[in-house]
Formats: structure tokens, sequence, C-alpha cells
């Protein structure tokens, strides 16, 4: 928390992610989507400040401003694997947002094809499916028994329902009824974990075949996973940073022979 003097009052705001109450966060993620920076950081600001403060802070200069700004809204722009909400409820059913970890090579694939198709034709149904595709139900087996989790054999840890394409399309059409917030929250969280994955994993993405063209991030993915790991069917629903970290490992001893 960052603590701000304004004349006579003192307010505490928050100036980390994890800092952020579900609340805020829900407030701000619309803003996080500005093609402007200056203009989301300001509003992020005034999303954050209390309601007593905002009519002060619009009397402070320019610099003064600035400071502030720069004080609460640090932690935009970051990448990061963590969300403070890592889960929303429709209906009865809870849906679980996907962790670091756990994401799969195929249901990254696939988020980042419906969100192209979003951002190109701003289509609804292509957003509900990049949504359905990352959040899914907790297994049933440990919604009724979550005790099992300690005897269970061959389980990866991944709280969710396995992938499948054809489940996750008949349930895009339930997550029209998603406020727009929620939305944008998992795209938001998606972005910033592919983000943290360039960063870790610099040298994979960075790496093309001789002559060849920069090819979206997925594509080399997939590329790397057939020619370095075999078919990359195999691998498909392996966690994309397993993936990630055993091509940088193939990679490096590659260039060490």
């Amino acid at each position: 928390m960052v603590t701000l003097q304004i004349e006579d009052a003192t307010y505490q705001v928050p100036s980390r992610l994890e800092e952020l109450c579900k609340k805020q966060l829900l407030a701000c993620v619309g803003h996080l989507f500005f093609p402007d920076r200056p203009a989301a950081q300001a509003a992020v600001l005034l999303t954050l400040l209390p309601a007593a403060a905002k009519k002060q802070v619009r009397r402070f200069t320019d610099a003064q401003r600035l400071d502030v700004v720069r004080a609460v809204t640090a932690w935009m722009g970051k990448p990061h694997h963590t969300c403070p909400i890592t889960s929303f409820r429709l209906g009865l059913t809870r849906y679980l947002l996907p962790r670091y970890e756990r994401i799969s090579l195929i249901e990254t694939a696939k988020a980042q094809e419906a969100l192209a198709r979003w951002q190109k034709t701003q289509s609804e149904d292509a957003l509900n499916l990049a949504v359905a595709t990352l959040c899914r139900p907790r297994r049933l087996w440990l919604r009724c028994f979550p005790f099992a989790r300690h005897y269970a054999t061959g389980w990866d840890g991944d709280e969710r329902e396995r992938y499948n394409a054809e489940i996750v399309a008949a349930r895009a059409k339930r997550m029209a009824g998603l406020p727009l917030a929620k939305k944008l929250l998992v795209v938001w969280h998606f972005e910033g974990m592919i983000a943290t994955a360039k960063r870790q994993f610099a040298g994979v993405f960075a790496h093309s075949a001789p002559g060849s063209k920069p090819a979206p991030l997925i594509d080399t993915v997939f590329h790397l996973s057939g020619t370095e790991l075999g078919d990359y069917r195999a691998v498909s629903h392996t966690p994309l940073v397993t993936v990630l970290y055993l091509i940088h490992t193939r990679l490096e001893a590659a260039a060490q022979q």
C-alpha cells in the first residue's frame, strides 16, 4: 500500500496487484485496455482513490498528479502470472481461472486464436469462446470428493476439467451471461501470463529457423514442440511452461555443441 498525504488527510491506496481487492480489480479492468496509457493510468487512479481524495487530486499541479499516478499505478503493464480473483460463479457453477504453471499448450493456442478473432471482429461469440476455453469448472471428482486428491495417481494437478473442444464450444454460449468486466479480467490475466512466459523463456520465442519469417507466438511453440519433442499432439495437453522449459533446455544444449 502507498500512503498519500493530501492536505491534512492521509489515505492508504493499493500500489501492487496483489493488494487490490476483487471489487477494485473488476472496476479497473476495463481501463487496462485503453490504447492511451496516460489516460488508462488516470482512469485507474480515480477508480482506486477514495471519493474524498478525488476532488483534491484534481486540484494538483501536473507534476504532483504525475507523482501520485506513478505511485498508485506502478503495477500496470508489468508481466504477471497471478490474479487476486481465481474463480467466478455463473449460475450454480464455479469456473476456475487458469494457473500459470497448469495452462496447457492446446488451450493457450485455442484461446489466442479466439482472442485474435475477437480483436479483429469484436465478436462477442469469439470473446465468450476464449473465456470458456480458459475457465472451466472444477473436476467433478474434486468437487464431490476433494480429499481424493491425496490418493489420485497420474493427476496433473490442474483442478479444472480437462480441455475438450466440443464441450468448450457448447459452454461458450453460457458465457454470454457473464458480466463484461469478468470477461475482460480473464483476457487480461491470460495476456499477463503470456507476457511472463515471453520474458522467462525469451530464447525460445526468439528462436527461428534460418530464412524463416516471424510466426505467431503459439505457432512457434507448436513448431518447436514438433521438432524438439517429437509429435506435438502428444504434448498438446502438457502445461505450456513445461513445454517451454523442455524446448529451452534442448536449444541451450544444441547451442553448446
